[in-house]
């Protein structure tokens, strides 16, 4: 049995996070030196992995690339002896070391080239660990698996994995673990501006370590406190508002400095440099850059002699707002444009919103308001992803159900009759949500019928106006009655575009309003499903519309082209809620500068169409091709369920034949004919090639 592991080598690697960690103790090299004479003595195979991946574990924190090396290396040999070796207990040990190396390789990627690496490796380790049923290796990968899911910015992934770890860590955990997990948690509240829940969760982990002497804890709990200190405030103090700022910076700067000690006094560079970077951004807003920059070259010196990427970056964001701040515009520039290159690189949301919020205010400066504006652009596109109202429900929601749980545990009877008045107040809730329901549901039928009439009146006008070809002498009969079907349908349409629009707003108004206030998971469904039918309903609505006024315009056919990447860009937009449902991805291969003989609102219209069967008809974790050939082919291809030859041929025909998604998705079944008559128009063909259980592509192709 492995006995030379340094069991709280976890919390080394939660710099790497954006959390701050270090190494285990200022006698490193001692260890380091200890674990090395014992293993040229060891000749046992399980031994000496484990030593192999204890030395790296020690190295980590001050020569990481050196650490990188010694862990491969030990992966070979787990790998080799795995193949051979027979002895059950021998091959435990070996996964078990396994799964530890790959935890740490995963830090380590993190570290340098990011989370999504990170991510593949952490998945490796907690694949091991449940095939050993190993719950406290379960949960720390869950953990770590949580943390890169935070970096990348999907806190709803993240608080799923947290929660996790926090349940089997509460039960029969090792404490530092714990308390490891506590952080993590507290860095979603802090993320989503909750103050008080943030301290809640780094107060707690911070006494877990520090009744353990955990020094690498201790400084990673008081960092986290300080941040929400400097960035969001004491959310306990009472004085004035000018009182209270003054009083949390003093308390951040305090923390980070006590951080800072604890990280120097164990030779951790990268913790040094994080700390430093805190403390130079709190000079930097208390209008005092000089200080500022003696901390900001701290920082960047002791990242760089480690190679630490996070680090580097936050300095050079740093180093950019200081020179800003003092009015050296070409020094501000270099550096954030370095930082946003990084940010880029490691796929950091919330560094690439700094980093273009930065460029924004230099770029104004130097009055490139265009370049100015595409920053702007940038920095709300990356601060709306990390901050969304969904996001934020989601972190909210689980919080309350784990909380939920505790209390089940505790009290039993209170909680049971808590649970009778909110089911009592739930089933009101539903009894008069249905009135509602009922009522925007009967409206809507309505209007789907008005529409389908007013659609069969057109397809009337058309047969009327062949045969007025052949019937000369009714040509002025005819054309009068026309004339006057025109009119009525423009009225129609113009009733239907300003008034039964504002119901369906309404009742999707009304769904939300009660979706926010209900806590019911059963009713929650209900108008969840609800409102995708009504969002699908008036998507169907909106395309008719726009359909028919393009058919009824008198004017003759817009002549104006588009540019494909800006349609596709406000499609994938207006569709994105859809394709993070199904965690699909789109692959483009469109040219930049690509334009296509269409009108904006025509492209629209069926790229909407398009992509929105792509997404219906896909598997959850698929991806969509969308291509631009030189032969001024658009096409559109998805890799789900596919259809046979036979309602392949029925697509863009007077039909009506909606199928159900993957996801059992409904739909109406005339938007792609709607999409071939309008391209029809424009002197456009739309073709199909399908195979069952293969996929199927659309192509949007010119009539030469």
């Amino acid at each position: 049995m492995h006995v030379y592991r340094n069991i709280t080598f976890s919390f080394k690697f939660l710099i790497v996070l954006l959390i701050s960690i270090c190494d285990n103790g200022s006698a490193q090299t001692s260890t380091v030196d200890s674990l090395r004479n014992l293993l040229s003595t060891v000749s046992r195979d399980t031994a000496r992995c484990w030593l192999m991946n204890d030395i790296a574990e020690e190295l980590f924190g001050s020569q990481p690339d050196t650490s990188i090396v010694m862990w491969n290396k030990c992966l070979a040999l787990v790998e080799k002896k795995l193949e051979t070796e027979q002895d059950e207990k021998s091959r435990i040990v070996f996964l078990k070391c396994k799964a530890q190396v790959f935890k740490n390789i995963g830090f380590y990627n993190q570290s340098k080239n990011g989370a999504k690496k990170a991510l593949e490796y952490f998945s490796r380790s907690l694949k091991i660990s449940e095939e050993l049923k190993d719950v406290g290796e379960i949960a720390n990968s869950n953990t770590n698996i949580g943390g890169a899911y935070s970096s990348l910015g999907n806190v709803s992934l993240a608080l799923t994995y947290y929660t996790k770890a926090l349940k089997m860590l509460e039960k029969t955990g090792d404490p530092d673990d714990l308390a490891f997990c506590l952080v993590r948690m507290g860095n979603i509240y802090k993320d989503q501006k909750e103050g008080k829940e943030a301290l809640r969760n780094f107060d707690r982990a911070l006494g877990i370590y520090e009744k353990r002497n955990n020094k690498v804890g201790t400084a990673l709990a008081i960092a986290q406190i300080s941040w929400v200190y400097n960035e969001l405030g004491d959310p306990y103090c009472s004085l004035s508002e000018a009182e209270c700022l003054e009083a949390s910076r003093t308390k951040a700067l305090k923390g980070y400095l006590r951080a800072l000690g604890i990280w120097q006094e164990t030779e951790n560079k990268v913790g040094v440099g994080a700390a430093a970077n805190n403390i130079a951004s709190i000079y930097k807003a208390s209008g005092q850059p000089e200080e500022a920059l003696k901390y900001i070259k701290l920082s960047l010196e002791a990242s760089e002699e480690v190679g630490h990427k996070q680090g580097i970056l936050s300095a050079w964001r740093e180093y950019g707002e200081v020179a800003f701040m003092q009015g050296n515009i070409k020094e501000a520039k270099k550096y954030a444009l370095n930082s946003l290159q990084m940010a880029k690189e490691l796929g950091y949301p919330e560094k690439i919103r700094d980093a273009a919020g930065l460029l924004n205010r230099i770029y104004k400066a130097e009055h490139n308001y265009k370049a100015a504006m595409e920053m702007n652009e940038l920095h709300v596109l990356m601060r709306d992803s990390i901050t969304n109202e969904s996001t934020r429900k989601v972190s909210i929601r689980n919080q309350l159900q784990l909380e939920y749980e505790k209390q089940v545990e505790k009290d039993s009877i209170l909680n049971a009759e808590r649970i009778r008045e909110e089911h009592f107040r739930n089933e009101q809730a539903i009894s008069e949500q249905r009135v509602y329901t009922y009522a925007g549901i009967t409206g809507f039928a309505l209007m789907l019928v008005v529409a389908l009439i007013s659609f069969r009146a057109y397809r009337a006008k058309q047969k009327a106006n062949w045969l007025i070809t052949r019937q000369n002498e009714q040509i002025e009969t005819n054309n009068k009655d026309l004339e006057r079907q025109h009119l009525l349908n423009q009225k129609i349409f113009s009733v239907i575009s300003h008034d039964f629009r504002g119901p369906i707003l309404s009742l999707n108004l009304v769904l939300d309003k009660f979706k926010k206030s209900s806590e019911d998971p059963k009713l929650n469904k209900y108008l969840q499903d609800t409102g995708t039918a009504v969002r699908n309903a008036n998507e169907v609505l909106n395309s008719l519309l726009n359909w028919a006024k393009t058919e009824i315009n008198i004017s003759g056919l817009d002549k104006t082209e588009s540019t494909i990447q800006a349609v596709m860009t406000e499609i994938k937009n207006e569709l994105a809620g859809k394709l993070e449902e199904k965690q699909l991805s789109i692959e483009e291969r469109i040219p930049v500068d690509a334009i296509i003989a269409l009108p904006p609102n025509i492209l629209r219209i069926s790229l909407r169409n398009l992509l929105s069967n792509a997404i219906k008809f896909s598997y959850a974790g698929n991806k969509i091709e969308i291509a631009f050939t030189e032969n001024k082919i658009l096409s559109v291809r998805d890799f789900g369920a596919g259809m046979p030859a036979d309602i392949a041929a029925q697509l863009f025909r007077q039909q009506v034949n909606p199928e159900i998604g993957t996801n059992r998705e409904e739909g109406f079944g005339i938007g792609l004919y709607i999409v071939s008559e309008l391209l029809y128009k424009y002197n456009y063909t739309i073709s199909t090639e399908s195979k069952p259980g293969a996929g199927t592509s659309f192509f949007i192709t010119p009539n030469v």
